[in-house]
C-alpha cells in the first residue's frame, strides 16, 4: 500500500540513484581521461628526446667525418676526369677535379666486383 511518503520516496531513490550513478561513471571517464593524457604526454617527450639524442648523434658524425677524412676525400667541384687504374700494387680510382686538385681513391676486387672508396 502506498502512503504519501512511500509515494515519493522510490522515485526520488530511483533519481538519486542515476545521478551517483552517472557522477561515477564521469568521474571514472575524467581519471581515465587524464591517465591516458598524462601517458600521452611521457611518450611525446620520451619521443622528443630520442630525436635530439639522434640528431646530436648525427651531428657528431658528421664532424668526425669531415675532421678525420683524409685531405682530398672530399667533393672539389666538379669532375674534369676520371681515370681508374687495375693490375697493379695500387689499384684506385683517380679523380681530376676541375680546380685542378686529385684524389685517389684504393680499390679492391670481390668476386669480379670492383669497388672504390
Amino acid at each position: 500500500m502506498l502512503t504519501s511518503s512511500n509515494r515519493y520516496f522510490y522515485p526520488l531513490l530511483a533519481f538519486c540513484s542515476i545521478v551517483v550513478s552517472l557522477t561515477f561513471a564521469g568521474y571514472c571517464n575524467f581519471r581515465l581521461t587524464r591517465i591516458h593524457n598524462e601517458s600521452l604526454k611521457k611518450i611525446e617527450l620520451r619521443v622528443n628526446e630520442l630525436e635530439k639524442s639522434i640528431s646530436l648523434r648525427a651531428l657528431n658524425e658528421l664532424k668526425n667525418e669531415s675532421t678525420s677524412s683524409p685531405e682530398g676525400s672530399q667533393i672539389d667541384g666538379p669532375v674534369k676526369s676520371l681515370t681508374f687504374r687495375i693490375g697493379t700494387a695500387d689499384d684506385r680510382l683517380r679523380i681530376y677535379w676541375a680546380n685542378n686538385s686529385i684524389t685517389n681513391l684504393p680499390c679492391t676486387s670481390e668476386q669480379g666486383t670492383w669497388a672504390c672508396g
